[in-house]
């Protein structure tokens, strides 16, 4: 199998990050810092991304790879940096044209807050696929997904 060629700014994240910060100002989400993650990514059937831009991580994405899809766990924008803005996207897009494309994988899925829901479908194109549903941590959930068409 070959190495997975991310765009410019995109790359595993390595154990020297979990020394950065990052801060979405959502409570739930900030409950996680750059060691958990790291620690993910050592997981089995997990990877962890992020984005930088002037050795500042501007956003970070959690997955896990699956039978016949690809989760996305946790996708987080660092909103005390400035110019990260579209930097979660980014990575989204990275799971669909790289990590997708590697593993063979022909549909990503995620459980978006609710109040980023229309992002997933306006911009991202992914499709409510089940109902919304209440999370003790994470308040209501939409289960989306995305159907790739990669050859």
């Amino acid at each position: 199998m070959s190495k997975m060629k991310f765009p410019t700014g995109i790359r595993f994240i390595e154990k020297n990050d979990i020394r950065k910060h990052i801060k979405s100002f959502v409570p739930e989400m900030d409950k996680f810092t750059l060691t958990d993650y790291y620690e993910w990514s050592l997981e089995e059937h997990s990877h962890v991304i992020v984005r930088e831009i002037d050795e500042n991580i501007s956003a970070v994405l959690y997955l896990t790879i699956h039978d016949d899809h690809i989760m996305i766990e946790m996708v987080v924008r660092n909103k005390e940096f400035v110019l990260g803005k579209g930097s979660g996207g980014d990575l989204i897009k990275a799971v669909e044209t790289v990590i997708a494309r590697y593993y063979g994988k022909k549909e990503i899925r995620l459980e978006s807050m609710a109040q980023v829901a229309d992002y997933y479908l306006k911009f991202l194109k992914y499709e409510k696929y089940d109902e919304p549903y209440k999370d003790s941590d994470w308040g209501l959930l939409v289960p989306m997904k995305k159907q790739l068409s990669h050859s």
